[in-house]
Order: C-alpha cells, then structure tokens, then sequence
C-alpha cells in the first residue's frame, strides 16, 4: 500500500474509534411522526446491538474529531485518485481493508438499518407491507421485539419504507436467511451488502474502461471517504441502486439500450431519484441513437411490468417510497422560510425548492438537447437535491457518482465542496434537535457554500469533455 492509502485507512481507524468515544455521552434520540410531533425512542441501550450515535450535543468536541478524521481521509483518498501508482490491486485491498473497518463502527448520525431491518422483517418473514404502518407479532423472530422497541410508535414516519420494491426485495430476502439469527447478525449483513454493491460497482468500471481510466473511476467512486462511511457504515440502501446504474451503464456502453433501460427501471425501484438515469439514457436514444427507441422502450417496459406485477404479488401492492417528512433542519427551503416568518412555511418553502429544481433540470436538458456534446445532463444530480424536500449527507453521493465518470475541473470541484461539507451536516443538521447549537442559521450556512460553489461552476463557461458521453453519465449518479 502507498503512503495516501495508508493514511486513508489511518484516518478511517480513527473516525472508528472517535465515533465509539461518543456512545457513553450520546443522548437518547428522536423520531418523527406524521403530525410533526417529536417522538423519543431508542432509549433502552439493550435494544441496539450497534450503538446510534444521535443527538448529542455537548459531545461536539468528538463529533469535531470524528469531521476530522474524515478531511483527513478525504484529502488522502484525492492524493490517492491522482497517484500513478493507483492500480486495480491497491483499489480492491483498499476497499477490502476499509470495507473491514467500517462494519462495527457505530451509526453515526442514523437510525436507518434498524429501519431496514424493520422493513425487511415485515416483507419477508411476516408478508406484511412496509409502506403501510402496522402492529404484528413479534414472536416470528428474536429481534422484531427490539425493532419494535426501537420504533414503537407506529405513526413515526420510520414505520413507512421510504425506498421502492427492489429495495424490499433485497431486504425481505437478507431477514429470510437471518430471520433467526440475532439482529446483529442482520445488521452485519446490511453493511457487507454495501461491500458487494460497492465491489460490484468497481468491478464494472473497470470493465467498462480495460485501462487506467476504469481503475481511476472506480477508485474515486468506491474509495470516496463519504461513500464508504455512508453505504458500509451507516447502511445505506442508496447503494444496491448504484450497482445498478453502474450495470446499466455498463450496458449503455456496450449498445445494450434494451438492458440498460431495463437497469435504469430497476434502479428506480430502489431508489426514485435514479429517474434521472432513465431519462438521461431517454434523452440520448432520442436525440442520438433513434433506431434504439423500440428496444429502450421495450426494456423499460418489461422490466417496469415485472418489478410492478411482483410488488403486487409479493407485497399487496406497489409503491416507490412513502411521503416524504418536512422539518425545519431537513428542509433548506422550508428552514428559509420559517427564518423570515413567513405563513405556510411548508407550503412555501417546499414548492419553491421543487420549482427551483424543475426548473434548472429543465434547462440543464435543453442546453443539452441543443448541443449534446455539452456536460449539461452531468448536472441533473445537483438540480435533484435543489428540488428535494431533505438533503442528507449520503444525498451528496449522487454527485460523487458522477464526478467519478468526469474529467471536468470544474465537476470534481463543487464535488469537492459538497464532499468537504458533507460531515459539517452531521453538526449542524442531524444531531441538533431540540436545537442546542450551532443554530440552524449555520446549517443554512453550510448549504450555502455548497450552492455558491455550484453556481460559480455553472456560470464558467466550458465545454466538459466526459469519460464516456454525456448523457449517460447520469447511469451512475
């Protein structure tokens, strides 16, 4: 191993260890429900087998140390991505000795894979419905009385599954093996999927570009500091839809248009943000490829048609995700609006961000359409968490997916920003409610930056030249 590398997995250790210093002064944490009502949960230790670290204000000095660690190991993963030394060899025992490191280090600010595996549990071994909150038996298996201990209102909005049927599938299938297994066996599982999916990811760039691009690529997709911690440490679900994409993409590469909307279609049952890949790859077949628009259709259509004839079959019904939640600190636009007092902040502040979205993805495809030769649909990404009603840090993956493709400057540059503000929204944003400070103001602040960074991007008027082409740089973001 190189020197960047070994102060990667370094950093790595340390933001493990950091992490576990905060569990003795972590504070009970919070939960939603519908009405907007704070819910306190997870309060009994016994119940979490991987501590959940949230909520914990007057531990900032170990949050501060756990922010940076990740710097540190994101300024070696960027001396890394750009060493001549890089080869497929130190990509996998990177990944292998990070992935290793990652699978016990605490829930650092989420309380998801409890929620996955809550869902997983009901889809599988109760053949009950994720996206509808309900009481069930917990004798089935030796952790659904934790998981209900854990959420035991079923109004908090972690009762309902916020990620498509492909997503359950996936989950139903792990809490069927495990179903009598202890539940950190499960939790375990979850994290060694995020490995394989990520495993799998570089195992098709690689194939997809036989040289030192496809090492690059996969390097600075898989080894990123923030996707590493966010898909094998805090669980992710977000990661079994970019080894889709990267399929897809793969496809898309290889003149397979029928495959790769096929892909593109299930990626979305994971996760609905993978829209983008499809009308990305839509967009290219009708402006470029029109001789390809019977077989994409007919492949998204199959596959649209299996993924939703075994929801219903499997699940009693079909769904992409249940509503979404809008707080304050969760909510760029509605958090905006409740600052200057506005009436209706929900109302207001939401529509607007959706609006603002709508609007730039739109542009952003029109000066696309008119000159396919520009970057314009890499940007999608950004115009998506624009439009969003929450951004999270594992959100800012999408952009890093992406930016592993690209070669423009100015792409890997608001990357940059957003990678490097990433963990600066685990200490403004996750683990401040009721709100001790730093005030939201600062959350605010943070994406602030973000914004600007993306916006002076924007404004600088270059023709990007991508790995591949354009358009289809969005099959993995």
């Amino acid at each position: 191993m190189g020197r960047s590398q070994i102060i990667w997995l370094a950093a790595l250790v340390a933001l493990d260890l950091a992490a576990y210093r905060l569990v003795p002064s972590a504070r009970a944490a919070y939960d939603f429900t519908k009405g907007n009502t704070v819910t306190t949960h997870i309060v009994d230790r016994a119940l979490t087998p991987i501590p959940i670290v949230q909520n914990t204000s007057e531990a900032w000095p170990l949050l501060l140390a756990v922010a940076i660690a990740y710097l540190v190991a994101y300024a070696a993963y960027e001396a890394m991505c750009r060493s001549r030394m890089l080869s497929a060899k130190s990509v996998w025992l990177a990944l292998a000795l990070g992935g290793i490191t990652m699978l016990f280090v605490p829930y650092l600010p989420t309380s998801d894979p409890y929620a996955y595996a809550l869902y997983g549990l009901e889809a599988g071994p109760l053949d009950l419905s994720p996206y509808v909150p309900q009481a069930f038996d917990s004798s089935h298996s030796p952790w659904a009385s934790a998981l209900l201990g854990i959420f035991p209102d079923s109004h908090a909005y972690a009762r309902t599954c916020n990620y498509g049927p492909v997503f359950v599938f996936v989950y139903a299938s792990l809490a069927l093996v495990l179903m009598h297994a202890p539940l950190l066996a499960y939790l375990i599982a979850e994290r060694l999927l995020g490995v394989l999916a990520l495993a799998i990811v570089a195992f098709i760039l690689m194939r997809a570009d036989r040289d030192t691009r496809g090492v690059n690529h996969a390097a600075r997709f898989v080894l990123h500091p923030l996707v590493i911690t966010e898909f094998v440490a805090f669980a992710h679900g977000d990661v079994v839809m970019f080894a889709l994409l990267a399929a897809a993409y793969f496809a898309w590469r290889r003149g397979w248009f029928g495959g790769a909307a096929a892909l593109c279609v299930l990626s979305v049952g994971v996760r609905s943000v993978a829209v983008l890949a499809l009308a990305a790859l839509l967009l290219y077949v009708l402006r470029l490829r029109p001789r390809a628009i019977p077989a994409s259709v007919a492949g998204a259509f199959v596959a649209g048609l299996a993924m939703y004839v075994s929801s219903r079959v499997l699940l009693g019904g079909f769904s992409l995700g249940g509503e979404p939640i809008f707080n304050a600190l969760s909510a760029p636009g509605l958090a905006l609006a409740s600052m200057l007092g506005l009436r209706s902040p929900i109302a207001i502040g939401v529509t607007a961000q959706a609006a603002l979205g709508a609007t730039i993805a739109l542009l952003l495809a029109r000066r696309w359409w008119e000159k396919p030769k520009l970057d314009a649909l890499a940007w999608w990404p950004w115009a998506a968490l624009a439009a969003g009603p929450s951004i999270y840090p594992h959100y800012l993956t999408w952009t890093v997916a992406v930016a592993s493709l690209h070669e423009s400057r100015r792409m890997r540059f608001v990357t940059a920003v957003g990678s490097v503000c990433a963990p600066l929204l685990y200490l403004t944003h996750m683990n401040v409610f009721p709100v001790p400070g730093p005030p939201r103001e600062v959350y605010i602040g943070v994406l602030a930056i973000v914004w600007v960074s993306v916006i002076l991007a924007l404004a600088y008027r270059s023709e990007a030249r991508l790995v591949a082409q354009p358009a289809m740089t969005q099959a993995t973001g």
